[in-house]
């Protein structure tokens, strides 16, 4: 008896050490790979700078546009509603044939909408401000908000990268002095002079002339 315990042992001692040997390499392979990822969790984040819109360029004509819009809107509105009433409710109209009178109504609503029209036709091109974002994005393309004026006075923002900038003939559009985009296009009319960026005053009004000389320095010598 004394020696199958004997036989016995170092077979037990042997399966011990290889199941502490296993069950070692397993604790720290997991202990390795629950490092890594916890490494990769901890990395911070690099975000890129937030772009904010800067001011380069405002029309001149901006205030007075806006307000004519809004004039123009109101009384075409005031026509279409107020002359069909005036008829209805306010003057004698028994002398007038119905004919007559619907002459006499589409005439007057087609001069109240038709100057609004013609306004809408000629300045709806009309840049009223143009924003860059700054900084510049990584991948290094410059990015501008438009901004133009709708029918009623309120602004419409349309955003464009340098290299969308097109030109344009005055037989696609009389009124305008660049257009952005190939296939839905937006016509645009800027003021040269008023662009301080000379680069993009270039592309929207295709002005060739050059940049402004610096002012010279003065060398009249002080007065004693």
């Amino acid at each position: 008896m004394l020696k199958l315990r004997v036989a016995i042992a170092p077979i037990r001692t042997n399966a011990l050490r290889q199941f502490i040997a296993q069950h070692s390499c397993c604790l720290i392979s997991q202990r390795l790979c629950s490092t890594k990822a916890g490494g990769n969790e901890e990395t911070p984040q690099v975000e890129a700078p937030k772009q904010e819109p800067q001011l380069i360029y405002e029309g001149p004509f901006a205030g007075t546009l806006k307000r004519l819009r809004r004039l123009s809107f109101t009384s075409s509105v005031v026509g279409v509603v107020g002359f069909p009433l005036t008829y209805v409710f306010g003057i004698p109209n028994s002398t007038i044939s119905i004919a007559g009178q619907v002459v006499v109504v589409g005439t007057a609503l087609l001069a109240s909408l038709s100057s609004t029209a013609f306004l809408q036709l000629v300045t709806h091109p009309y840049v009223t401000q143009v924003h860059e974002y700054l900084p510049v994005a990584p991948d290094g393309q410059r990015r501008f908000r438009a901004t133009k004026l709708g029918l009623t006075g309120s602004a419409v923002l349309s955003e464009f990268r340098l290299a969308d900038i097109q030109s344009v003939s005055s037989g696609q559009h009389p009124y305008a002095t660049c257009q952005i985009g190939s296939n839905k296009k937006a016509y645009m009319y800027v003021h040269g002079k008023d662009m301080r960026d000379v680069g993009l005053r270039r592309l929207m009004t295709s002005d060739t002339a050059p940049a402004p000389a610096a002012p010279a320095a003065d060398t009249t010598p002080a007065p004693r």
